[in-house]
Order: C-alpha cells, then sequence, then structure tokens
C-alpha cells in the first residue's frame, strides 16, 4: 500500500516521469520509453504501443531505438521541426507526447491541415478528453490503417460505410432523429459500430469498464518466463479467444458532418470559458475544448470524493476543505493548461489509462479547478491510506 501511495503522490517531483501519467519507470509493471531524439518519456501503455501490456520487473523495454511520432514524422512540417503546438489546448510550446490528427477514420482518413500546417495534439489532452464522462467518444484513437475497435474486440473492416449507413438509418428513422438532439453521448452507444471510450484509451479496447463482465486483453505471443511471473502476479489469461492490441497511430476529434451527436456536446463544452487562459473557445475553426471541473460529480473517482468530514475545533482557516460533497463546481479548464501552466500543475490533472490485462486496474480520469485541487488530492491521500471513513457525518 505504501508503494502505490508514494507512486502517486511522490513521484511528481521525480525528473523521470512519464509525460502523460506523470508517473515514473516501472509504475505498475510498466518501463518509460524516452525518444531518441527529443528525450520525451512515455509509459508504453500510456502512449498506445501494440506491446504495451505490464511488464514484469527487470525486463527491458522492446524499444531501445524508439522515436516518437512528432520527431518521426516532422519532415511534414512546413518549417521541418518538430511540431509542439495542439489544437485541443492553447499550449503551443514544450517537448510533450503527441499524435497527428486525421480528418476522418477509416483508409480514405488524411491529416487534418491548418493554417501552420498538420494538425498535432497532445497525447494527454487527446487520451483525456476521449476517456473523460463528460467527452467520451467525442475524440477517438485509430491505427495506422484508420481501423477502430469495436465493442466485440475486432477491427472494423470498414469503418466509413459503417458510419455512412449508420448516419443514413438516423436520418430516415425518427426516433434516432429525437436522440440526435440530445445532449449526451451515452444514447449514440448503441447505434455506433464500435466503442470510441476503449478506442482512445488505447491499451482499454478489450475492456468495458461500464461491463462488469467485460472480455480482458491477453497477449498472444509471450513467452513462458514473462507469461510465469505475470501468472504469480495474478494475471490469468482469457480464455476467450485472443484480442489484437490495437497501436495509435492516431486520433480522430468528431465532426459535425460524421457524428453530428459527439459534435454537440464539443460544441456544448466550448461554451465553458478555461479559468487559466480564458481563451474564446466558441470561435469559428477553434478544435479547444475546455472540461468541467469534476468537484461534485455524482461519476468521480470515489478516491477523489470530498467528503464531510467533521471539523476540528481549532481548524478555522479550513472551512473550504470541508465543502459540502453536493456542491456542484461550474470552473473549466484546458487540459493542457491545467498540466502545464497551472502553478502546482500536479495537483490539477489526474490520468491513468489503466491496465487491460487486470481488471482491478480501471482508468483514472479526473480534472480539478483551482479551488478544488487541492482538496481533492487531499481526499485521495486519506482514501489510499485508509483514514477516509466515508459513512462520517459533519458534527
Amino acid at each position: 500500500l505504501f508503494s502505490t501511495v508514494q507512486y502517486f503522490f511522490k513521484t511528481y517531483n521525480l525528473p523521470m516521469i512519464c509525460d502523460v501519467c506523470q508517473q515514473c519507470d516501472g509504475y505498475r509493471g510498466f518501463h518509460l520509453l524516452k525518444c531518441s531524439d527529443c528525450k520525451v518519456l512515455v509509459h508504453e501503455t500510456c502512449y498506445g504501443l501494440t506491446h504495451g501490456l505490464r511488464r514484469p520487473g527487470g525486463v527491458s523495454s522492446p524499444f531501445p531505438a524508439w522515436k516518437c511520432m512528432p520527431c518521426e514524422l516532422k519532415h511534414n512540417q512546413p518549417d521541418g521541426k518538430r511540431p509542439t503546438a495542439c489544437v485541443l489546448c492553447p499550449v503551443n510550446d514544450g517537448i510533450h507526447a503527441m499524435h497527428p490528427v486525421y480528418n476522418s477514420e477509416g483508409p480514405q482518413g488524411r491529416p487534418l491541415q491548418r493554417r501552420n500546417g498538420p494538425a498535432w495534439v497532445h497525447t494527454l489532452c487527446a487520451s483525456f478528453i476521449g476517456f473523460h464522462r463528460q467527452s467520451s467518444g467525442c475524440i477517438y484513437a485509430c491505427d495506422s490503417n484508420g481501423d477502430v475497435m469495436d465493442d466485440g474486440g475486432d477491427f472494423e473492416d470498414d469503418v466509413s460505410e459503417a458510419s455512412s449507413d449508420t448516419c443514413a438509418k438516423e436520418n430516415s428513422d425518427e426516433k434516432d432523429k429525437e436522440e440526435t438532439n440530445k445532449v449526451g453521448p451515452t444514447e449514440m452507444d448503441a447505434a455506433r459500430k464500435f466503442d470510441n471510450t476503449k478506442a482512445i484509451g488505447m491499451k482499454e479496447n478489450g475492456y468495458n469498464t461500464d461491463e462488469p463482465n467485460a472480455k480482458k486483453q491477453t497477449e498472444n505471443d509471450i513467452d513462458g518466463g514473462e507469461k510465469q511471473m505475470e501468472e504469480e502476479q495474478g494475471f490469468e489469461d482469457d480464455e476467450s479467444e485472443d484480442i489484437e492490441i490495437m497501436e495509435t497511430h492516431h486520433m480522430v476529434v468528431a465532426t459535425e458532418k460524421n457524428w453530428p451527436e459527439y459534435f454537440s456536446v464539443l460544441k456544448g463544452l466550448r461554451h465553458l470559458k478555461c479559468q487559466i487562459c480564458h481563451a474564446n473557445d466558441r470561435a469559428t475553426n477553434v478544435l479547444r475544448v475546455p472540461i468541467q471541473c469534476s468537484f461534485g460529480d455524482s461519476a468521480q473517482n470515489e478516491m477523489f470524493v470530498h467528503v464531510i468530514l467533521p471539523k476540528p475545533k481549532r481548524a478555522k482557516k479550513s472551512k473550504s476543505r470541508y465543502a459540502c460533497v453536493d456542491e456542484v463546481c461550474r470552473s473549466a479548464l484546458h487540459v493542457g493548461c491545467a498540466r502545464w501552466r497551472a502553478v502546482n500543475e500536479d495537483y490539477y490533472v489526474h490520468f491513468w489509462p489503466g491496465i487491460p490485462s487486470d481488471e482491478n486496474d480501471n482508468p483514472v480520469c479526473e480534472l480539478y479547478c483551482k479551488k478544488h485541487a487541492y482538496s481533492a488530492v487531499d481526499s485521495a491521500k486519506r482514501f489510499m491510506l485508509g483514514n477516509d471513513d466515508r459513512h462520517t457525518t459533519a458534527e
């Protein structure tokens, strides 16, 4: 238990940490990869690499000369330099893990072009927005062929055809038209041929956290030594058919033409204003997306739930720490601003993609504003240390 707490709260101060999850080398069995050019550090599972399953301690990385996608594709930039600007947040400097943005899924997809060249997104921004319950499915990941995982764990061979058939059916069906006007993306899940939440989750493609009996991913080619070590750690192979693990090649942002329901969700979120940069995201051709603070959300991760605790008699200056759990915060932030432009940014964004081979290791995806960031971390510390009583009432 102590090692878990140490990983989650103390590794932020270490120099060698993952650019996506902010955890160090060896966290939950994953090793950091360092780009041979820009030196950016990422875990395999955080960056969406094919072999991103948990690796026992002492196993060397399978990518000794790995190069991140911005460095690999920088020759496509007008200036020939590594891209640094993200279309999902105002952060346009610094060396961070990134993925290219395509205009659609499927083999017909092409890099999305902006005025200054091909569009790019921070891997953290795209993964967080695609994972988060407010915007789940609005941004999703594709492999090099443009394929996205469906609910059964198989690649969709003709995603574009499935998309056009689905849209045509919705336009002709009155019931589907009514569902189109709803804001929440959950109404579209039944009609969609794949689950974008798992797609953007990269390594979560074979495990649906909303279903208790969901399938788990297993690696096809794993030698006896690693397999035995994993079994000793409590990981069992699924007896069902093997699932091919998707390697994230690019991201796709839902558009009004392809996915109007998801586009309407993004449009609604862009009416919020980031409390750090105060940028206007409602302008034409702006792709930035702010996310509302998780404080007071009944669906937030229980580790960060701000509970009502008895007030100490001499704690007059900590009233905000004991705010009502039913309060809902309306503040919003861009993921990039909260991670790289906020003071003590380690407290604002909490993200972990989860481990597909471990049903007990679910994704963590929470964002908090300036007012509630510290109280959320304090609640998480209490929860993980076992000093938290969820049934305690205020005096």
